[in-house]
C-alpha cells in the first residue's frame, strides 16, 4: 500500500502549482478528484498535443486524477461541493484569497472538523498585495530573484507546490494524533523568498550578502562560460581542491591563488572560448566541477537522469511525465495514462461519495449544475 491510500483529495486548483501538488498526493496513493468548471483547466489547451488531441503539459500535471465538473456559481453546485468537503480529507484551494469563502465553501472548522484545507495563493492571505493578479515572474521579481532575464522555469510556483504537499502531509500526520484538520497555507511569494536565506537575511540586516554574491557569478571559480561553438559550460570549483584540480588540468599554476579574483574572469573566459562544448564535457569526470549546460532535449536522454528513472513513461514507452522528487520503497508506481476529460468521473464521484442515483445525477446535469 502507498501511504495515502484511502485519502480523498478535492483539487480545486488550475494551471501549475496546485495541480503539481495534487499529483504528488496522487503519487503517494491519494484519490485526487480534480474539481473543474464546464470549460476545464486552461492547461488542457496548452500545446503540444498528443495523437489523441490532449495536452502533453496537462498530462504531465494531472495523470491519475478523477475529473468532476461542477458549476459553483449555482447554489446546487455549491451544495454539492460542501457535501463532498464533509467527506474529503484534503481540499486544495488555488483561488485568490476569499473566493471560496464568498462561495460558502471556505475553511470552516465547525462544519468540516477533519478537513485539511490547503491554500495556495500568489502573495499570501494578508498584506497590500493580497488581491493582486500575478504569475511566477511577478512573484520572483518581488522576491528579488530576477534582474534582467526571465528565469527558464517557475521557481516560485514549483516550490510552493512542494511546500503545500509537505504542509498537507504534516497536517494529516497531526490529524492522525488529534482527529482534527486544519488550514495550511503557502504562497508563491513566500516560497520564492524562502529559497534565499543566503541572500535575503543579510540584506534585511543591512549587511552585504557576501556568500550569495560569490554564488552569483562574480568570481572566476563559480561561473557559466561561453564555449567556442556558442554553447555554455559551468565551472563550480568553489573549494580550493577543485580549483587546484582545474588549474592543474588546464596547466595554469599561476591561477591557483586567484580563484576569488574577479580580474581573472576575462582570462578564464578566453580559455573556455577556445574549445567546443563537447571538448569541455570531457572534463566532467575529473575533480574540476565542470559540467555542460544541457538543453532540455539533452536532459531527457542524459545517462544519469535515465539511471534515476526521472521520466515516467506511458504504455507505449514514451515519456509521459516526470517522476516525483522522492522515492518510496524500492519502486514507486505513478500514473502515466491520459488525463481524464472534464467531467469524465462526475457520475462516479457523486455516486460513490454522495450516494446519488443515476436519475438524480442526470437531473443535475440537465439543470447545468454538473457536467457528465
Amino acid at each position: 500500500m502507498k501511504p495515502l491510500e484511502g485519502t480523498l483529495v478535492l483539487d480545486l486548483t488550475r494551471n501549475l502549482p496546485g495541480p503539481y501538488c495534487g499529483m504528488l498526493l496522487a503519487d503517494a496513493g491519494a484519490k485526487v478528484v480534480k474539481v473543474e468548471d464546464r470549460n476545464g483547466d486552461p492547461v488542457r489547451f496548452l500545446p503540444p498535443l498528443d495523437e489523441d488531441g490532449r495536452s502533453v503539459p496537462f498530462r504531465s500535471l494531472n495523470a491519475g486524477k478523477k475529473s468532476l465538473a461542477i458549476d459553483l456559481k449555482q447554489p446546487e453546485g455549491k451544495d454539492l461541493l460542501r457535501k463532498l468537503m464533509a467527506r474529503a480529507d484534503v481540499l486544495l484551494d488555488g483561488f485568490r484569497p476569499g473566493v471560496l469563502d464568498r462561495l460558502g465553501c471556505g475553511h470552516d472548522p465547525a462544519a468540516f472538523p477533519r478537513l485539511v484545507y490547503a491554500a495556495l495563493t500568489g502573495y499570501g492571505p494578508v498584506g497590500p498585495y493580497r488581491d493582486r493578479a500575478g504569475h511566477d515572474l511577478n512573484y520572483q521579481t518581488f522576491a528579488g530573484s530576477v534582474r534582467e532575464s526571465v528565469p527558464p522555469f517557475q521557481v516560485g510556483d514549483m516550490t510552493a507546490a512542494v511546500a503545500a504537499f509537505s504542509a498537507v502531509l504534516l497536517a494529516l500526520l497531526e490529524r492522525a494524533k488529534t482527529g482534527r484538520g486544519q488550514r495550511v497555507e503557502t504562497s508563491m511569494l513566500r516560497a520564492a523568498v524562502s529559497l534565499q536565506p543566503l541572500q535575503l537575511v543579510p540584506a534585511a540586516r543591512g549587511e552585504t550578502p557576501e556568500a550569495a554574491l560569490v554564488l552569483s557569478g562574480t568570481v572566476p571559480c563559480y561561473r557559466v562560460y561561453r564555449t567556442k561553438d556558442a554553447r555554455h559550460v559551468a565551472l563550480a570549483a568553489l573549494e580550493p581542491k577543485f580549483w587546484e584540480s582545474f588549474c592543474e588540468v588546464m596547466g595554469r599554476p599561476a591561477w591557483l591563488p586567484r580563484h576569488m579574483d574577479a580580474t581573472l574572469i576575462p582570462e578564464v573566459e578566453t580559455l573556455f572560448a577556445s574549445r567546443a562544448f563537447d571538448e569541455w564535457r570531457m572534463l566532467e569526470d575529473s575533480e574540476c566541477c565542470v559540467s555542460g549546460a544541457l538543453r532540455w532535449e539533452e536532459v531527457a536522454h542524459d545517462p544519469q537522469v535515465e539511471a534515476l528513472g526521472l521520466f515516467a513513461k506511458d504504455a507505449r514507452g514514451r515519456p509521459a511525465r516526470l517522476a516525483p522528487p522522492f522515492t518510496l520503497g524500492a519502486d514507486l508506481k505513478v500514473a502515466t495514462e491520459a488525463p481524464a476529460r472534464p467531467g469524465e468521473h462526475t457520475e462516479e464521484v457523486l455516486a460513490e461519495h454522495l450516494s446519488l442515483d443515476r436519475d438524480s445525477i442526470r437531473a443535475l446535469a440537465a439543470r447545468g449544475v454538473i457536467v457528465v
